[in-house]
């Protein structure tokens, strides 16, 4: 009785996974934050990564966050650097 070498082997079945937000695309790529499937469009390259567009403005709402007093602040400093820069200067070129 011959012996056989070959073994048996199910098939494999892959399974298919759709972008959240365009579920009509297929996709094998994930959002290394969240890990939400995403398609090529929804993906941003980060440096740490791919992430999905609403991570990526999740992160972005907390940098993004000055109001108009912020705005006072950097013009009166600006002006004053720059008078002392401007004093400092003249006080040179003499």
């Amino acid at each position: 009785m011959p012996v056989s070498t070959h073994e048996h082997h199910p098939a494999v079945v892959e399974e298919v996974n759709y972008c959240a937000v365009h579920p009509d695309r297929e996709t094998s790529l994930r959002c290394n934050r969240c890990g939400r499937y995403m398609c090529v469009q929804c993906a941003v390259s980060t440096p740490v990564g791919y992430r999905c567009r609403q991570c990526v403005r999740g992160i972005e709402d907390k940098f993004f966050t000055s109001n108009p007093a912020d705005y006072v602040i950097i013009f009166v400093v600006s002006t004053v650097l720059s008078a002392i820069a401007g004093y400092r200067m003249a006080a040179i070129a003499r």
